[in-house]
């Protein structure tokens, strides 16, 4: 008889859900919920799903609910909009966290 770790199931508690943002990147692959996207082929922006905070102009503070990209470097939080079209034509899915944790970041010199 087969063992959980042989039968390739798991528990609830050791798998992690992740959304479908519903849009395809330029290559038609289907971007998740903790992709890591790339517009330039040096950035990597982590696909989020959530409440988050962004500075409009002048400086005021907004808060938003929904997919957002969290291009965060090091101390430097840096949230922006997920634009489901310009995405879709100008970014491709190049990992995830979990698969690619030296991928988060900048360039190949990631930490």
């Amino acid at each position: 008889m087969l063992g959980i770790e042989e039968s390739g199931t798991f528990g609830f508690d050791e798998v992690e859900f992740l959304r479908s943002t519903g849009v395809k990147d330029k290559n038609g692959k289907e971007i998740f919920e903790y992709d890591l996207i790339t517009e330039t082929g040096v950035f990597n922006s982590i696909v989020k799903y959530g409440s988050w905070v962004y500075e409009e102009d002048f400086g005021a503070k907004a808060k938003s609910v929904g997919f957002y990209l969290d291009k965060s470097y090091k101390e430097h939080t840096w949230y922006e909009n997920f634009n489901y079209d310009y995405i879709s034509k100008n970014c491709e899915v190049v990992g995830n966290i979990y698969e690619n944790k030296n991928m988060i970041g900048y360039g190949d010199n990631n930490e």
